[in-house]
């Protein structure tokens, strides 16, 4: 194609960047990159740090839970950000969190406001953590909605056998299975 660049410059970058419908909300690339300078740049100008990008709906405090940056999380807190925000998908800071076992994290927004509400997929916070087997934010979860720890945090399932993973029905029930092998198993396989 006449005028197509494998290796765009720089400037070609940032613009396209710019271009990208979920950077609208000057957010996403700040918290995205980890830009401090730039975060505290906007909070000065006044930029509503709860503006939600167009695309997914996700507020600057999603993106720092997602990245485990507990910095960026406090200085988003400091400043108002508001944990009951909800995305595309109904889910909350909290839920990003949860899903992705960051138990640092989860312990800092769940200071702020416990939410404990489910999304489009029926799943709350703790359930996300659970599919997971992120057991440090089934603790924090459990702890944050003083619930009982449960067995598997208290005492933690062994590792699987190598090459061994498990999966869920969605219903919360587990299977395991070796994907190089083909086998599969509804009863947790014993490690050597």
């Amino acid at each position: 194609m006449p005028g197509w660049k494998l290796d765009p410059s720089p400037e070609t970058k940032q613009k396209v960047i710019r271009g990208n419908i979920r950077s609208t909300s000057g957010w996403f690339v700040a918290v995205e990159r980890g830009e401090e300078e730039r975060m505290k740049q906007l909070l000065a100008r006044g930029q509503d740090v709860n503006q939600q990008d167009s695309q997914c709906r996700w507020a600057a405090i999603y993106y720092a839970a997602w990245k485990n940056r507990i910095w960026q999380a406090e200085l988003l807190l400091e400043s108002g950000a508001d944990l009951t925000l909800e995305s595309n998908e109904g889910d909350t800071a909290i839920h990003v969190a949860a899903r992705n076992g960051h138990a640092e994290m989860l312990r800092l927004l769940l200071r702020s406001a416990v939410v404990s509400s489910k999304n489009e997929f029926g799943k709350t916070p703790l359930d996300l953590a659970r599919q997971k087997n992120h057991w440090g934010s089934v603790a924090a979860l459990e702890e944050a909605y003083g619930l009982p720890l449960s067995p598997e945090v208290t005492d933690p399932p062994s590792p699987l056998p190598k090459n061994w993973l498990d999966g869920d029905y969605g219903n919360g029930q587990k299977f395991y299975y070796n994907p190089f092998s083909g086998e599969t198993s509804e009863t947790r396989p014993a490690a050597p």
